[in-house]
């Protein structure tokens, strides 16, 4: 398709928000609206990294992005509104209304947080798609990120203890948001609610607690591999064992002779 008009789309944007009250019209709206920008042609090639994952729409980022500017102010002034319009298009069967949705929810004023966190947990819960899940709680975690980040934090823990194998991922998912915002400076409470994971964990979630140590090692390496060494001596569980042995070769070189001590006392077999 051609180049967008952008003067054109920010008009058909500010009628769309015409329709912020009534729920439906603005999803029959917005979605007339994304059917419009389709661009059939726009293809991402095999592992191009990109915001949106689309299933049937291929909207172009700049109309995803002038809609969600567009949609700050009506989301700050009418929350509960807000809150209507995205748990409807939550049940929209495209993904970029779900896109949608969790960027309002990501906007939306910290008093409004209960209810955003509680929709985070519902809706992270139906998904099986690893990229979209972490997609979905960048977006809709970016107010409490911004205002509120010990209260996600705080989530993020209780995620992390809960049995459930889907609360368990959405919490370490959220852990990897906290870790790689540099804005968030409380590591310690990360390594705290990382603790219980690290000594039992399905392998299901190891690569998931490896990518957050890697986050955390480029961070604060010292603290990182303090941890490490510090779950060795305590508790050296399968878990642990495999994923020390893994973060080896990452950590700095004058941490690792004494890790790599500490794995040589532990049998092959763990």
């Amino acid at each position: 398709m051609t180049a967008v008009n952008l003067l054109q789309l920010r008009k058909q944007i500010n009628s769309l928000l015409w329709t912020f009250m009534d729920p439906e019209q603005f999803r029959r709206s917005l979605l007339s609206l994304f059917e419009q920008y389709t661009d059939l042609a726009y293809k991402p090639g095999k592992g191009a990294v990109t915001s949106i994952r689309t299933t049937d729409l291929n909207i172009p980022p700049l109309v995803l992005r002038e809609l969600e500017i567009a949609l700050y102010q009506s989301v700050r002034e009418h929350p509960q509104a807000a809150l209507a319009l995205c748990d409807l298009l939550w049940q929209d069967p495209h993904t970029e209304m779900k896109i949608i949705a969790a960027r309002m929810l990501g906007q939306l004023p910290s008093e409004f947080i209960d209810d955003v966190l509680q929709r985070i947990e519902n809706w992270t819960a139906e998904q099986r798609d690893p990229f979209f899940e972490k997609v979905f709680l960048e977006n809709g975690t970016a107010s409490i990120r911004r205002n509120e980040p010990d209260k996600l934090m705080q989530r993020a823990k209780e995620w992390c203890e809960n049995k459930a194998h889907n609360k368990k991922k959405t919490g370490l998912q959220a852990l990897i948001i906290l870790a790689d915002d540099q804005n968030y400076i409380n590591l310690p409470a990360i390594f705290n609610a990382l603790e219980l994971l690290f000594l039992d964990t399905p392998a299901a979630l190891q690569s998931d607690i490896i990518d957050l140590m890697t986050i955390l090692l480029k961070r604060s390496p010292v603290e990182t591999a303090f941890f490490i060494r510090q779950m060795l001596e305590r508790s050296a569980t399968k878990t642990v064992v495999r994923i020390s042995r893994k973060m080896l070769p990452l950590l700095p070189p004058e941490s690792q002779p004494a890790i790599a001590a500490l794995l040589r006392t532990i049998p092959v077999n763990k």
